[in-house]
């Protein structure tokens, strides 16, 4: 047995002991030890999240291993094991790490699918750590694309990330004013799933702003 496949099993079996289902289980392991490699790295990202919620530190462990295989296979895969990586390490807040593994992530990304989701994701962590200038320039570069490609819902997201960041600054005049753009193509576009989500938000800004007169409006 090699030493990959046998941290995955003793993972594997910390999950069981702890509770999760055990058909989820061993579905993952009967494709861990059959299956190609394509199929293998896709039920080891399943199951570094599912670990994740149980044992963070296993989970990240079998994203690495997933990494690991992913290198063996195209450019598409490792960049999905890469961003799953990155997730895992955001989630913990390593931000610093979750920023290199996403940029690792974009490198290896070979289509446009899903590039302006890394692009926000590396914006988010950096506003985490207070890097909000570094925060705007990937939210405004995810923008452009999103523009570019006529992705609206990705626009009014970028818009609203570049709001948060405002927000962790303390420009609540600037935030307001991006949360505002966000709920208007929100509004035009009908994204309803997202327009509560903005008012929310423009409703917290007017009360840090004192103007509680307008938070119902």
């Amino acid at each position: 047995m090699n030493k990959l496949f046998l941290t995955i099993v003793l993972i594997i079996a910390s999950i069981d002991f702890i509770g999760a289902k055990p058909s989820t289980i061993d579905s993952l392991e009967a494709i861990i030890k059959k299956e190609t490699a394509s199929k293998k790295v896709d039920a080891m990202l399943k199951l570094s999240q599912l670990m994740y919620d149980k044992n963070p530190t296993n989970g990240i462990s079998i994203a690495f291993d997933a990494v690991t295989l992913s290198k063996k296979l195209p450019n598409d895969i490792l960049s999905q094991s890469l961003e799953n990586l990155a997730f895992l390490y955001q989630k913990t807040s390593n931000y610093e790490a979750s920023i290199d593994y996403y940029k690792q992530a974009l490198e290896k990304k070979k289509t446009a699918d899903g590039v302006t989701k890394i692009i926000d994701n590396i914006g988010v962590s950096f506003g985490e750590i207070g890097k909000f200038d570094s925060a705007i320039v990937y939210h405004k570069q995810s923008l452009k694309i999103c523009e570019t490609t006529g992705d609206r819902k990705g626009a009014a997201l970028a818009i609203n990330y570049m709001g948060n960041v405002n927000v962790r600054s303390g420009n609540f005049e600037t935030a307001l004013a991006y949360y505002q753009k966000s709920l208007k193509i929100r509004q035009d576009n009908n994204f309803t799933e997202d327009i509560a989500s903005s008012l929310e938000n423009i409703g917290d800004v007017y009360k840090k702003l004192n103007q509680y007169d307008k938070v119902l409006d």
